[in-house]
């Protein structure tokens, strides 16, 4: 028999929040609390240029989580970025090994930490994820494993999230480790800690928040923020940028779905033609 030429299927796509970057300068992504494929799909098909798993204020586990980035990868190109419950190596890789494009890390509060985040995300010898040559990432072995590793090395995408007093404090250290791709700055977070009570919008806070993200980026670190109130999006949007905010989270499923549901029970409560 003649030998025949096999074709491995699907190949490994560029991480699309990297590619936005260089290619647009910004990124776009939104959040997925729920477990739902479903939703996770929609999002994607959406043309998001990423989808954020949330696994830390969520009760979705790994085995749901496997299965939500298949949802991502099946509606559209955008990249699955995992938030851990926790910043140990062993949720890092295995999230990894389930097909996450990159995390976004929370709790940073010191430049040793964020240094071992970024160890235990890359494999060696600049790190110290665990190798193994059949996982969920490189469809269970039929890419090779020294393919999946090259794409690894150049597309996992690492994002810190600094929301502690002693984190905003040792900030220009965070953000100077090699390999850290992004920092989030947590507004919420940041009002509690300046004891604002979470008043994000107030004065102090906004400034030091602009503060921190302009010294991200005059390292050349690209800085994510979140938009807080979807109704005013234009106001929102101009906070962000005008701030150096280029990497954009919208709203997520539970939160524009508990405002949907409120609302509506708030305007239908009234009944028809009541007024009052």
């Amino acid at each position: 028999y003649a030998p025949v030429a096999l074709s491995l299927g699907k190949r490994m796509q560029q991480n699309k929040i990297i590619e936005a970057l260089t290619t647009r300068k910004t990124a776009l992504g939104t959040l997925v609390q729920m477990n739902s494929p479903e939703i996770a799909e929609m999002a994607s098909a959406a043309g998001f240029d990423f989808i954020y798993l949330d696994m830390e204020h969520t009760n979705i586990g790994i085995d749901a989580l496997a299965n939500l980035i298949r949802a991502v990868q099946a509606g559209g190109n955008a990249a699955p970025i995992v938030r851990p419950p926790d910043a140990s190596p062993e949720h890092i890789g295995r999230i990894l090994d389930a097909g996450a494009y990159g995390l976004i890390i929370p709790g940073i509060d010191n430049a040793e930490q964020m240094a071992d985040i970024v160890a235990a995300a890359h494999y060696g010898p600049t790190g110290r994820r665990g190798a193994c040559p059949a996982v969920r990432a490189n469809f269970h072995g039929v890419r090779p494993w020294p393919e999946y590793a090259a794409w690894a090395r150049d597309n996992i995408f690492i994002c810190g999230v600094v929301e502690t007093e002693r984190g905003f404090n040792e900030f220009d250290d965070i953000i100077a480790i090699e390999g850290v791709n992004a920092i989030a700055i947590g507004m919420f977070d940041l009002a509690v800690a300046m004891g604002r009570g979470g008043d994000y919008n107030h004065p102090d806070v906004v400034a030091r928040f602009v503060d921190l993200a302009q010294r991200a980026r005059s390292k050349n670190v690209d800085v994510m923020g979140a938009v807080m109130n979807y109704r005013q999006l234009d106001p929102e949007l101009k906070r962000l940028r005008d701030a150096g905010v280029n990497i954009v989270i919208y709203p997520g499923d539970r939160f524009l779905l508990s405002s949907i549901f409120r609302d509506a029970v708030a305007t239908l409560s009234h009944g028809p033609g009541d007024e009052s």
